[in-house]
This record gives structure tokens, C-alpha cells and sequence, in this order.
């Protein structure tokens, strides 16, 4: 959309500038998230203290640029932050004053408070809390997205939407309920399932049946 707005409506032209965003993005990230990596792997060397990510990073900045490079690093981190934060925060409200009968400036002041709220807890606790739920429902998010992938060669889409989402949610919640330390060792005859990935098996032999089951009724 934002490149039909400059213009740019050729196919091969829009794909060339995606490829080359892309690119450019993956590259950059590439390079931020190896150095983070590389901090993260010396950490126990240079700061045997820390026990967060940001306690690494905090200290190798003041050791390195002393207290001006804190707050570089805090302006950085702003930066960086605050142009996801708006564009989530401001997608989500204008798709709930969609589907609501509230008005895209009632949702948008209500998530900036809970963001602010969930903003200012303690690293270790958002983790804690987030854990669960980000387990759950990340099967789903990558079932989505691969079922929209080879969505072309499903004979009935509808049917494999349902299907898939289904048994990814359930396999999510299941593993969730495992990082949450409730037994389940009678699954763990599942491959992967330890590991967090038990999931992955299941969802590959339906998406292989879903390719060869018949047409029945409508599709999207």
C-alpha cells in the first residue's frame, strides 16, 4: 500500500523494492542481534553480576562510554521502541473501534495505559507473566502464516483454517500449561514436546492430509 501511494504500481517494481527493504532490514537486524549475541555470550566474563539482558547491556555502556553513554543508550532504546509502540498501539485501536462500537480514541487511550502500566514492571516479571501466553498462542501465529503460504493448494481452505488453528491452539495451551510446571509426562511420547515444540509434528502431518482431503462445501 505504501508503495502504491508513491506510485509505484509495476509488480516487478514493488517487488524489487521489497526485496531490497527487506534486505536492508534483515542485514541491519542481522548485525544488531549478532553483537547482542557476542555481549550475551561474554557476559558472564565481563559482568558475572548481572541477571537480565539490560543489566548486560547497561554495563558494558557505562564501563565503555562511562554516564553519557547510559543516556545515549537510553535515547537509542527510545527511539527504536516508541516507533513499534505506536504503530502496535495504534493498530490495535483502530481495529477495535472496527469490530466495537467505541470510538479509535477510547482504544487507543485505553492500551497506551495498560502498555504503560505492563511498561513499567519489573523485566523478570513481564517475563514470567508473558511466557504462558506467548507459548500458547505462538503455534497459532506460525500455523497462520504457513497455511496462508501454500493456501493455493489447499482444496478446501476453510476447512484446513479451522482445522489447523484448532489443533495449533490446543498443542499451544498444552505446552503453556508445561512451562507453567503442571504435569504432563504422558505426553512427552510426543517428539519435541519437552522442548517446547511438540507441536510442530501434528501440525505437519495435518497440513499433509489437509493438501489431499476433498472440496466440501465453500471456500474462501
Amino acid at each position: 500500500e505504501v508503495l502504491r501511494a508513491k506510485g509505484i504500481t509495476d509488480p516487478r517494481r514493488n517487488c524489487y523494492y521489497l526485496i531490497v527493504a527487506g534486505l536492508i532490514a534483515a542485514v541491519g537486524l542481522a548485525f544488531v542481534y549478532c553483537t547482542l549475541f557476542a555481549l550475551g555470550a561474554t557476559s558472564a566474563i565481563k559482568v558475572p553480576q548481572a541477571t537480565t539482558g539490560v543489566e548486560v547491556l547497561t554495563c558494558y555502556v557505562q564501563g565503555l562510554l562511562g554516564s553519557w553513554g547510559l543516556v545515549l543508550l537510553g535515547i537509542v532504546v527510545f527511539l527504536a521502541c516508541i516507533t513499534t509502540a505506536v504503530g502496535l498501539l495504534s493498530g490495535f485501536a483502530d481495529y477495535m473501534a472496527t469490530i466495537t462500537s467505541r470510538s479509535y480514541r477510547f482504544w487507543i487511550v485505553i492500551s497506551t495505559i495498560i502498555s504503560t502500566l505492563v511498561a513499567n514492571m519489573e523485566l523478570s516479571t513481564m517475563m514470567t507473566l508473558s511466557q504462558p501466553l506467548l507459548t500458547a498462542l505462538y503455534p497459532v501465529v506460525i500455523a497462520i502464516v504457513v497455511l496462508t503460504l501454500c493456501r493455493h493448494r489447499l482444496p478446501n481452505p476453510r476447512r484446513s483454517y479451522h482445522l489447523m488453528f484448532s489443533l495449533a491452539l490446543v498443542m499451544g495451551i498444552l505446552d503453556s500449561l508445561r512451562t507453567i510446571k503442571v504435569d504432563l509426562r504422558v505426553l512427552h511420547c510426543i517428539p519435541g514436546f519437552e522442548q517446547g515444540v511438540g507441536w510442530m509434528l501434528p501440525s505437519c502431518l495435518l497440513l499433509l492430509f489437509l493438501c489431499f482431503i476433498r472440496p466440501v462445501g465453500s471456500q474462501y
